[in-house]
């Protein structure tokens, strides 16, 4: 009873502050536009949870959305019983692995990540613990609050591209609500729905501000975001503005100089085998996790080595309890030793009295397909972008796995494409800024998905993480049809 009076005392007053409030009003658009786009949202927010909850996954296997929300719950409870280890745990002070092990020792995101404060993971259990306070742990105070970030983010992402956009202001607001996967992974309650936030800052500074100081300030606002719940996103619009800022700084603003001043200085960097060993080093380590969660399977670890056991072989297993086992019957495992990440080998186990401890059970993921894998090899990693380029801009393909949401991120991927085909086949004439900026976006989406393709094995994720790689193509698709359309007024 008392949620559903809390619920709708905080639905209330959003719905107040976004109906009176300044920031929320376009002249052109009727007062009660954007009210009605929250409580919309809110709804598909609702929606979100439930999918994620209660369709979206296997029977026993919990979604990232429980998980958070648990996590998230078990961190704020860790304030209650030491409100000091509560604030070393959220600002990474101190001994980080024995705070785990004494407050967060069956927390399966908080205990399977790294340990750095620019982890996005932790980040967002972080974040989910400190709502916990506003919240007092009910799920629906959560989404209206992660509602309420998704219609400041819509409202800033649309003043900023209504300046580059001939589209109506009704139309141009109708694309961004109604684009199926802006609209579901933005109502929800995992990081894209900070992300996209993240994003429509930096692309309000760019576009809408005019003021130097509000674009500095609201930039730096969309980096820290980007820092700690996307960092790879923020690494791909630094790289992306960089051939951004040699155009500007060039006496010539020539498009061709620029550009290869900007390969030249990314092969300059490549060069340097630290850097170079650095990168296909993560990249393996991502490709490698990705995996290890994407196939069903067993991870445990010994005294020396860690083992991988496939599903089918878990009846040569005794499991003690969730999280030991013993082998009594000789099986196969890939096996590689705790201190090197790479290769791994395929080895025969025979029973034994030694106690194994399980690092993590996964239950595979329905839209998994294979990849080639890097294994630490720069050669390899070049070798794989064409592969990793078509995963991206393609998957999902429709003979795969997966539900009616399948369907939907097909056609709507292939509905933008054609958008941008009819706009090619246009022969937009951009002027050296707008051609400049169309190859950042470029830049960007190119990085952004080669990323996401020499990582991620399951289909579903590629939908989830190029998000902000589609909305690159949205926008390079109306600066063109911008032009267009002035071309045929004039």
């Amino acid at each position: 009873m008392f949620e559903a009076f809390y619920f709708s005392l905080l639905f209330c007053g959003i719905f107040y502050v976004i109906l009176k409030s300044r920031f929320f009003k376009i002249e052109e658009l009727n007062k009660w536009i954007f009210p009605s786009v929250f409580v919309f949202k809110t709804l598909i927010g609702f929606g979100f949870v439930y999918y994620f909850l209660n369709i979206g996954f296997k029977p026993g296997q919990p979604s990232d959305v429980e998980r958070f929300l648990n996590e998230g719950k078990e961190l704020n409870a860790v304030f209650y019983r030491s409100p000091k280890d509560y604030f070393l745990m959220l600002f990474n002070i101190g001994d980080q692995r024995l705070l785990a092990a004494k407050h967060m020792n069956h927390a399966f995101l908080w205990r399977s990540n790294g340990l750095k404060i620019i982890n996005d993971t932790r980040n967002l259990v972080r974040f989910h613990s400190i709502l916990n306070f506003i919240s007092f742990g009910y799920n629906s105070i959560h989404i209206l609050i992660f509602e309420f970030l998704s219609i400041t983010g819509l409202i800033l992402l649309f003043k900023g591209l209504k300046k580059i956009s001939l589209l109506t202001p009704l139309s141009l607001l109708l694309i961004l609500v109604l684009f199926p996967s802006l609209l579901f992974w933005s109502s929800g309650i995992l990081k894209e729905t900070l992300v996209i936030l993240g994003i429509s800052l930096f692309i309000n500074a760019l576009f809408y501000q005019i003021n130097y100081s509000n674009k500095i300030i609201l930039s730096l606002i969309s980096f820290v975001i980007l820092f700690l719940f996307k960092p790879y996103i923020l690494i791909c619009i630094i790289i992306s503005s960089i051939f951004y800022c040699i155009y500007i700084l060039t006496k010539t603003k020539s498009i061709i100089y620029s550009t290869l001043s900007f390969i030249i200085l990314f092969t300059l960097v490549l060069s340097n085998s630290s850097i170079r060993n650095k990168i296909t080093s993560n990249i393996t380590t991502k490709q490698n996790h990705s995996k290890n969660i994407a196939i069903p399977g067993l991870h445990v670890r010994g005294d020396t080595c860690l083992y991988y056991f496939e599903k089918k072989d878990f009846n040569k297993l005794r499991f003690y309890n969730d999280s030991l086992i013993e082998v009594i019957t000789k099986t196969k495992a890939l096996y590689r030793a705790r201190k090197d990440k790479y290769p791994s080998r395929i080895i025969e186990i025979k029973p034994s009295n030694e106690i194994l401890k399980i690092r993590l059970n996964t239950h595979g993921a329905n839209s998994f397909f294979h990849t080639t894998p890097i294994n630490n090899q720069f050669s390899q990693l070049i070798k794989n972008l064409p592969e990793a380029l078509t995963n991206s801009f393609f998957r999902p393909f429709p003979n795969e796995n997966g539900g009616i949401m399948k369907f939907i991120s097909i056609l709507e991927i292939y509905i933008l494409y054609a958008f941008l085909i009819f706009v090619l086949l246009k022969r937009p004439k951009l002027n050296s800024n707008q051609k400049t900026l169309v190859i950042s976006l470029i830049i960007f989406i190119l990085t952004l998905f080669a990323l996401i393709g020499l990582i991620s094995c399951v289909s579903g994720e590629i939908v989830r993480y190029r998000l902000p790689g589609i909305l690159a193509l949205l926008i390079v698709g109306l600066i063109s049809y911008k032009r267009i359309k002035t071309n045929n007024n004039e």
